[in-house]
């Protein structure tokens, strides 16, 4: 059985003193629990918060919360199916110095709510969102345009397009870490321009999107790369492959689903390893 609130606070003591406070060990903590956390712990000096799937985390607790974590850098709402906008937008009001949010799994956050965080926290520099199927490029560009110092962006599974990736392109030249996994309206087009506009990627997702091997000979204009997934893209062929190998250092690769690759050119990247 899961041990109440108050007794959890108490064993928090000591990370909550560091300024860390993870409630996700107690998924079922209810509204009224949740909405009492000021009352029982001093949350001024928190910097991370963790609420991972939550069950009874709604917009009403967050509407409540929203004053008392003034130096929060860090929020985790991951899978908090019962948050929608107007408890990203409440809460982020109270929060101007986040840094780090990560929202993957919040079915119920839309554009509205992703471009009032944008707004409300511009010093954003990492967010998730993956699984938000709700969102748009109408939310993305904005955020693009207004948190310049985005380094690692998760857009797995969203709606989004080219239309994105040229706002990033534009705006975001410190971005590092990039997850399109399953964007299937991504084209070889929106990959080159980021790649053009963002010098300090290193890590790149393309999974199930819809980019070919023009897209492969351009990831070889990069010198290093720390990762790469091109898993499932199934028009790469090998002089694509070997054209990379040959001209970037890549330090993991995923190759798997490329149904026209053959041996030799996943061989290269195995020797290497």
């Amino acid at each position: 059985m899961d041990a109440p609130l108050p007794q959890l606070l108490h064993r928090s003591q000591d990370s909550v003193a560091q300024g860390r406070l993870d409630l996700s060990s107690l998924p079922k903590a209810t509204e009224a629990e949740l909405s009492s956390l000021p009352y029982l712990l001093d949350t001024t000096n928190v910097t991370e918060l963790v609420l991972l799937g939550m069950t009874n985390l709604t917009d009403v607790v967050l509407n409540s919360l929203s004053t008392s974590f003034p130096a929060l850098q860090s929020l985790s709402l991951k899978y908090s199916r019962s948050v929608s906008n107007y408890g990203l937008l409440a809460f982020a009001g109270g929060c101007p110095n986040l840094t780090t949010v990560d929202l993957t799994g919040c079915v119920r956050v839309s554009d509205t709510g992703v471009s009032a965080l944008a707004r409300a926290c511009t010093r954003l520099q990492s967010l998730n969102v993956s699984f938000c199927s709700n969102l748009t490029d109408a939310s993305l560009c904005t955020l693009a345009a207004v948190c310049p110092r985005l380094a690692v962006l998760n857009l797995g599974y969203c709606d989004v397009t080219d239309t994105t990736l040229f706002a990033l392109a534009r705006a975001c030249q410190w971005l590092q870490d990039l997850s399109l996994t399953f964007c299937k309206k991504v084209t070889d087009e929106g990959v080159r321009a980021v790649l053009a506009g963002c010098p300090m990627l290193t890590s790149l997702a393309l999974r199930s999107t819809c980019v070919t091997d023009v897209t492969a000979f351009e990831l070889a204009r990069v010198r290093e790369w720390r990762l790469l997934d091109l898993s499932c893209l199934t028009t790469l062929t090998d002089a694509s492959i070997i054209h990379l190998h040959k001209h970037s250092t890549v330090h993991s690769i995923t190759l798997s689903g490329c149904t026209k690759l053959t041996r030799k050119s996943k061989r290269l990247f195995a020797a290497r390893k």
